[in-house]
Formats: C-alpha cells, structure tokens, sequence
C-alpha cells in the first residue's frame, strides 16, 4: 500500500483514497492531524515539497508521520495491513 499512495497519480480517485487513509489515521488520536499540519507546513517553509520538481510528493511526508508514529516505543498507530482489499 505504502508503494502504490507514493506514485498515485492526481486523479479524483486517488484523491479520495489518500484523504480517507488520513482521515483514518487521524482518528486514532487528535494530535496527528496536527502533527500532518505542522509536517506540511514545514515542508513548503524548506521547499521540499514538489514532486514535479524531483523532490518528494506530500503524501511521502505524511506517510513519514505514519511510519513515525507506529514506532514509537508506545505506538500512536497500528501497524496498517499492506494487502488492503479496497487497494
């Protein structure tokens, strides 16, 4: 799952998918919305964010909190399954 959001393309289908993993992943705690908010922030502030520039597309940054946030010694978030139906 984690490949394929990387290189989704900007169709309205892909769109919904990725807002519904954030959505979800959101619900676990109110602080992650936060931390995804700030992460973006600070990703436009350093210029980091463009992928049609060769850098990195701002899902990747949110998949980062992600991962992040399932390996803190008290995991925020589960680990989600990879083999997802819906994908």
């Amino acid at each position: 799952m984690v490949c394929e959001l990387m290189y989704l393309g900007r169709s309205e289908e892909s769109a919904h998918k990725i807002a519904n993993l954030l959505k979800s992943v959101c619900a676990f705690d109110h602080r992650i919305k936060t931390l995804f908010i700030a992460t973006r922030i600070w990703t436009e502030v350093c210029s980091i964010l463009e992928a049609e520039d060769g850098k990195l597309p701002p899902i990747a940054f949110s998949l980062m909190v992600i991962h992040f946030l399932q390996q803190l010694e008290k995991p925020l978030l589960p680990i989600i399954d990879i083999y997802m139906e819906s994908w």
